[in-house]
């Protein structure tokens, strides 16, 4: 109560056009849900952190003007995008791509996956194994508990407050080693990219799509058009700020 949040990232994930950021495409919503000029200028400075910084990676949202080619040197007019409305609107920086983006490695490449396939049993194995040992490493601690309260009884009734075993019950030395963990014979890489694949493939199993609660393995790419316009993304900063930061 009377704290002030604000917020500080905003990640857009979407189809898009020049001008549009379409959550809805190809749906019969598409016009309730287009994200344009109108929606942007809802958006209120006070809603976000000084430093914050969205970023857009919906098709060409830092493009101004919808050609398919740039090669004659023409401008994309990249001051009236959508990416410059909502940096102005927001008062923020933005970080928005000219060309289409490319979600198609994000799962990861080919030999990505191949390592994912390759280490998958065996991250399924150590997870088994893990689970075995946390229960017997549960049932081991009981009974060190157990048998420490013993010998703290013991202590206490037989006169003896340095005895370190109780008459009739085997020695510590004499119980069976204590448990000891599993160990990974795979690499940190192997295993991301093994869970990865695992709760993909179990999410699509269980509702039809491959839901990665990881997160993606590579990040959003650059497609090949609009030709002429560099990869990657493109800040766009307010006007207000030119001079200030």
């Amino acid at each position: 109560q009377g704290k002030k949040r604000f917020i500080k990232k905003m990640d857009l994930f979407s189809h898009g056009l020049v001008g549009s950021i379409e959550f809805g495409y190809d749906t019969d919503k598409a016009d309730s849900y287009r994200f344009r000029e109108a929606q942007a200028r809802m958006l209120k400075p006070v809603m976000f952190h000084g430093d914050a910084i969205i970023t857009s990676y919906a098709c060409r949202t830092g493009t101004g003007v919808d050609k398919e080619s740039f090669e004659d040197g023409s401008d994309p007019q990249c001051s009236k995008s959508l990416a410059q409305t909502l940096a102005d609107c927001a008062d923020v920086e933005v970080h928005a791509f000219l060309r289409r983006t490319d979600y198609g490695l994000t799962y990861g490449t080919k030999a990505q996956a191949e390592t994912a396939a390759k280490a998958k049993a065996r991250v399924v194995e150590y997870d088994r194994q893990l689970a075995q040992f946390d229960k017997w490493d549960a049932d081991y601690k009981k009974i060190m508990a157990q048998r420490q309260e013993m010998l703290e009884e013991y202590r206490r009734t037989s006169g003896n407050p340095e005895a370190q075993a109780v008459p009739g019950l085997p020695t510590e030395a004499e119980l069976p080693a204590k448990p000891q963990p599993p160990v990974k014979n795979f690499t940190d890489e192997e295993e991301e990219l093994a869970r990865a694949e695992i709760a993909r493939s179990t999410n699509y199993e269980q509702c039809r799509l491959p839901i990665d609660p990881y997160g993606a393995a590579n990040p959003v790419g650059s497609f090949g058009t609009p030709k002429g316009l560099p990869e990657g993304k493109k800040v766009f900063k307010p006007v207000a700020w030119e001079g200030k930061k």
